[in-house]
């Protein structure tokens, strides 16, 4: 008798090509003022260091950030960037590349250091 082939599932077909895919890199652009000590250098290093790919763009304060999804998270992603600004001026614009979303961070105001959605 012969064997009847079967059709992979979507779960099987999801695990084969995730696992033949390179690892996910979120692209993200940021707008920063008022970095700790006025000093961008110290900031690029300080994000690299916490394992972001960190480009300078010709604008001034515009950076371009790649992280790896398997190496670093959003959130320790937000806590390296409010770290690099200065605790009582600065404020950083966050845009996604990958997903278009939009956050702002301020450390005036009422809600010092919380990045909120645009």
């Amino acid at each position: 008798m012969p064997m009847k082939l079967q059709r992979p599932t979507a779960k099987a077909a999801s695990a084969a090509s995730a696992a033949s895919a390179e690892p996910a890199i979120r692209v993200y652009f940021l707008e920063v003022n008022r970095c700790l000590h006025d000093a961008s250098r110290r900031f690029i290093r300080r994000l690299q260091r916490s394992g972001l790919v960190v480009v300078k763009l010709p604008h001034k304060t515009a950076y371009r950030i790649e992280r790896p999804a398997d190496i670093i998270t959003f959130m320790q992603m937000k806590r390296a960037l409010a770290l690099g600004l200065n605790p009582q001026l600065g404020s950083v614009i966050l845009f996604s590349a990958t997903t278009g979303n939009a956050w702002v961070m301020s450390n005036r105001g009422n809600r010092p250091g919380v990045f909120q959605p645009v």
